[in-house]
């Protein structure tokens, strides 16, 4: 409950029609319900990308014994819950067709769900397109993280940049932005000069 009230309120701030928010409530109730039955240390985090508000993103992320068959796991009536704990199985199967962009990666060590919502429903990003997802997480005890990435797309494929400074806090943060801005402004032409 406490996870589908601050994804409606993320949605709500950021303008989301009703149609949005009533899928958003059903996927992240069901993301919620999976960490709990099935996973351990379920973590759910909401998203508003300050590039595209009309969008709002989920990932679900938990360290549950995985599920060995994520293909089998998608289709309606498929659980792997005993016979008290069962739900309708159609959870993950629900969450992949209420949503714009869906994700699943699980293996022994966990499952990670990640999923958007947008305001115009069904709407597709540019065919041939990359679609990169990044999570950074300051190490506790500090507000930033010396960690960053960034990706460009060019007329030769599309660059990713990952950035890992040594150390933490306020200095490597404002480091890694350094290397995200010079990533950002190099052109083709001077990168194809530096890998001479």
């Amino acid at each position: 409950g406490a996870a589908r009230r601050r994804a409606l309120s993320e949605a709500q701030a950021a303008g989301l029609g009703e149609d949005v928010c009533d899928r958003l409530a059903i996927v992240v109730t069901e993301a919620a319900t999976n960490a709990l039955r099935h996973g351990r240390n379920g973590e759910i985090l909401i998203e508003r990308p300050a590039n595209n508000p009309a969008r709002i993103r989920v990932l679900a992320l938990d360290d549950g014994p995985g599920i060995p068959d994520v293909h089998s796991a998608l289709q309606d009536g498929f659980s792997t819950a005993d016979d008290n704990e069962r739900g309708i199985g159609g959870g993950l199967g629900a969450m992949r067709r209420l949503s714009d962009r869906f994700d699943i990666y699980s293996d022994s060590h966990g499952t990670t769900v990640s999923l958007e919502l947008r305001a115009e429903a069904g709407t597709m990003d540019e065919p041939g397109r990359i679609e990169v997802d990044g999570l950074i997480v300051a190490k506790p005890g500090f507000e930033d993280a010396g960690d960053a990435f960034a990706l460009r797309h060019e007329a030769g494929g599309t660059l990713i940049m990952l950035v890992d400074v040594l150390g933490h806090g306020p200095v490597a943060a404002r480091e890694a932005r350094k290397a995200v801005a010079a990533f950002n402004a190099a052109t083709e032409a001077s990168l194809d000069e530096t890998r001479l």
